[in-house]
């Protein structure tokens, strides 16, 4: 093969490799919990990466199966805003529940300093 059909099928692996994290961040967000957003974070800093570095060799080279690719993984970010949102929600809910002891009159929670610090430090 070519190096440009090589590096034509890597873009297109890329692409798809991407897609497929951020399919499976969007199935780890219907269940947040901390170990769940943990690995989502890590695969969104994975697709992060890997698009930091496609840009990096530049959109026009890519094959219209890349392109396609890519624009599927820009409609499927665009519907993970929502999901990350509520999913934070979840969890600082959850800490709020288990460490805190009001809210503020701006709405943000206050929380037991030591018992917070004890509980992430220890």
């Amino acid at each position: 093969m070519s190096p440009e059909v090589d590096k034509a099928a890597s873009t297109l692996d890329a692409c798809r490799g991407a897609e497929a994290k951020i399919g499976d961040v969007q199935r780890l967000l219907l269940d947040p919990k901390p170990e769940t957003l943990d690995r989502a974070m890590a695969q969104l800093a994975e697709v992060a990466a890997t698009l930091h570095l496609l840009a990096k060799s530049g959109a026009q080279k890519w094959p219209p199966a890349a392109i396609e690719s890519f624009h599927k993984i820009r409609q499927a970010t665009r519907a993970l805003g929502p999901q990350i949102e509520q999913a934070s929600k979840f969890c600082r809910g959850w800490i709020q529940i288990r460490l805190g002891t009001g809210y503020t009159r701006q709405g943000s929670p206050v929380f037991v300093e030591s018992e917070a610090r004890s509980s992430f430090e220890g």
